[in-house]
């Protein structure tokens, strides 16, 4: 699917534009069900063709790609990208696209399909849902755990304010007190000390 935001950015021949969002495709494609990046940039380059302009460059050889797939990890992705970035060229996105079908492949988790679910009525956006069910049982266990343990971290946390806050209270209540107390008596002696002057 071409997003709205390409069609119109083809449209103005805005071919700044038309990288920019192609580049961040890139990156939001690697979570989705299909790398739809490559069908962007085939519209991108036929629809600007029709009016003169040539997207991508010719390719100037200079490239951190490597054909030995040992290689191919998220860090050589960040290189890829960044060569892209420099040399708009088709044979840096299929490139790159590659990299991402495989890491995929192996399961990398950083380019798994996650669909995002839709906002409650409350306005509380829901966690992304795992496409893959391993990913998705291990998730929601550990989900579990972690809001049983923010339950438990809760409640000790309040226990052991309430002790505390406790103790203070009693410690600032003798200390204020004790400060009240003493200006009293120190008033009462002084006009003590004041009347047997006068006497």
């Amino acid at each position: 699917m071409i997003t709205e935001n390409l069609i119109k950015a083809v449209e103005k021949s805005d071919l700044d534009l038309v990288k920019a969002i192609i580049l961040r495709q890139i990156n939001s494609d690697r979570n989705e069900k299909e790398f739809l990046v490559l069908k962007s940039c085939k519209y991108a380059k036929e629809e600007l063709t029709k009016n003169g302009l040539v997207i991508f460059e010719e390719d100037n050889g200079e490239s951190h790609f490597t054909e030995d797939k040992n290689h191919w990890n998220k860090e050589l992705w960040q290189e890829l990208r960044v060569d892209f970035q420099h040399n708009f060229s088709e044979q840096k996105i299929n490139n790159i696209v590659r990299v991402m079908q495989y890491l995929r492949e192996q399961g990398h988790p950083d380019f798994q399909v996650r669909i995002a679910s839709s906002t409650s009525s409350h306005g509380v956006q829901a966690t992304k849902k795992f496409e893959n069910q391993g990913e998705h049982r291990s998730s929601r266990k550990s989900d579990q755990h972690g809001s049983n343990s923010v339950l438990i971290g809760g409640a000790i946390g309040s226990a052991g304010g309430l002790v505390v806050g406790a103790l203070a209270g009693k410690v600032i209540g003798f200390a204020l007190g004790g400060l009240v107390g003493g200006l009293v008596v120190g008033a009462v002696i002084s006009q003590m000390k004041t009347k047997e002057r006068k006497e």
